[in-house]
């Protein structure tokens, strides 16, 4: 009888917990905080290069300044899908440089998401055979490194993230840019492929391996894991598994970093990232490590490939706060369904993959969502 007692009290408990999760959401107090965020790589309405910082928002209930909640699929500026492959463009190029400072008037924070853009193979689902497709819409213009700047020099929060400086910005913005930030980027950007077989994965970039295959005698011998990289001047280094200890990259944070941030000491990361120089002395919170054998130790100094380089760059005093994430964080599928309800983080551990520590849920869980959470209610305090 006390046994069933029991179980109709977990059976309550269960039931009553996501209710009461929710009440407590709706009364919490709601954080103003004007944001604007650009992203340019919204293939879909999933806006996944954001939809994890607008988790976020929602979840510590910043607001805009009407007291209403962010939307990620309007609130934003940048690239807008439409439907029969139409688009909408809604950005800075068209203001003048007094204009911009009105703007820079109205916003507290700039979260410079994605700048990769939006290309024809992507877009028009057609299959562009191995070549790089044309660019629809996409880099960073001279009116956005204006803004930038003028949002910096106001000492509002300036978070940007992954190719910010690559292709297709022009390189005057890359240089300005990378100055504002404090960082050089070496021309080099990577990422971990789970297969380097061109027959099963589609994920693979078919003019990666055309230029590869142009270089190396038009071999291609990978078929398992492996680490692209891709040098601004196109030339294209792997690392497959005869390279690597440890199949992925492997994030590393500073002391300060988990002590302020509450993340861990090492977390496997699995997507884009680029490696840069520190040039005017900006905080290096985490670094990026490759865990080469000999093998690949001999590759990557042939190319000047560095095995631990610099991902969270931080710049912040009384008059400059900026942070640079050197890596494509916010490219990661969450359930916004699950941001409106305080204490969710609780149960993260229900949220990824208990047997695949290479799951990305594992990146916003533990890393992301206590990083960028610190960040916006440090500053909005």
């Amino acid at each position: 009888m006390r046994q069933r007692y029991y179980l109709y009290l977990l059976l309550l408990f269960i039931f009553l917990t996501p209710f009461f999760m929710k009440l407590l959401w709706v009364i919490q107090k709601e954080r103003p905080l004007s944001i604007f965020v650009y992203d340019k790589t919204v293939l879909n309405n999933n806006c996944v290069e954001h939809q994890c910082f607008y988790w976020i928002l929602n979840q510590y209930k910043f607001t805009k300044n009407d007291n209403e909640l962010y939307d990620y699929k309007k609130d934003y500026f940048g690239f807008f899908p439409k439907d029969n492959f139409k688009y909408e463009i809604k950005d800075l190029n068209h203001f003048k440089a007094k204009q911009i400072d009105s703007i820079v008037d109205k916003y507290d924070v700039l979260f410079l998401s994605d700048n990769y853009g939006i290309y024809e193979e992507e877009w028009t689902k057609k299959q562009i055979d191995n070549n790089k497709s044309s660019l629809i819409y996409g880099g960073l213009s001279k009116n956005d490194v204006l803004f930038i700047k003028k949002m910096i020099n106001k000492g509002n929060l300036v978070i940007g993230e992954h190719n910010l400086f690559g292709s297709p910005t022009k390189t005057k913005e890359t240089k300005e840019t990378e100055n504002l930030f404090g960082l050089e980027w070496t021309g080099w950007n990577g990422r971990y492929f789970e297969k380097l077989d061109t027959t099963n994965n589609p994920d693979l970039p078919k003019w990666v391996v055309k230029k590869y295959m142009e270089q190396n005698n038009n071999g291609w011998n990978f078929k398992k894991g492996g680490i692209i990289y891709i040098n601004v001047n196109g030339k294209i280094v792997i690392l497959d598994k005869n390279c690597l200890k440890t199949r992925l990259p492997i994030i590393v944070s500073s002391k300060k970093m988990m002590e302020q941030y509450n993340v861990p000491e090492q977390l496997k990361y699995v997507y884009w990232f680029e490696i840069n120089k520190n040039i005017s002395n900006p905080e290096i919170l985490a670094e990026l490590y490759v865990n080469t054998n000999e093998k690949g130790d001999s590759i990557l100094n042939k190319n000047g490939i560095p095995k631990y380089f610099p991902i969270i760059f931080k710049n912040y005093n009384e008059s400059i706060k900026t942070y640079y994430i050197a890596a494509d964080f916010s490219d990661n599928k969450v359930k916004t369904s699950f941001s409106k309800m305080k204490g969710i983080k609780t149960f993260k551990y229900f949220f990824k993959s208990i047997n695949n520590h290479s799951d990305p849920r594992n990146l916003f869980w533990y890393y992301y969502e206590p990083f960028i959470s610190r960040i916006l209610l440090d500053y909005s305090n």
